[in-house]
């Protein structure tokens, strides 16, 4: 669970770094063709094989639904309110689509604003 909207440490399109409830930097991308989380300064542990080259996916999104290409992060706080999580996954010839939309809820945001 991110920590509050000074946490989050790294937001671009391929990855995903932030600061937990418990002061451990946790950090979400892909490495090959699996979802890797890393707590601290530990090892890679996969969440999730047969992702598609280039699978992995974050979108943000800021109080008003709109889309943010250069989200704002650190200690000055954040402009992001929604995360949208992309995954294609790949087998042979069979290729799946999955996403899921995420509201942080330790980030301050306008509930009346969100798609």
């Amino acid at each position: 669970r991110l920590k509050d909207k000074n946490s989050i440490i790294t937001a671009n399109n391929a990855l995903y770094e932030f600061t937990d409830i418990n002061n451990t930097a946790i950090r979400y991308q892909q490495v090959g063709n699996t979802l890797m989380r890393r707590e601290g300064i530990g090892t890679d542990y996969g969440l999730a094989d047969h992702i598609q080259t280039n699978g992995l996916a974050f979108t943000y999104y800021g109080d008003a639904g709109n889309m943010i290409t250069t989200p704002q992060v650190g200690a000055g706080g954040t402009n992001i309110r929604q995360i949208d999580i992309q995954l294609t996954f790949q087998n042979g010839n069979i290729v799946k689509p999955a996403s899921v939309r995420v509201v942080p809820r330790n980030l301050p945001h306008d509930a009346d604003k969100l798609p």
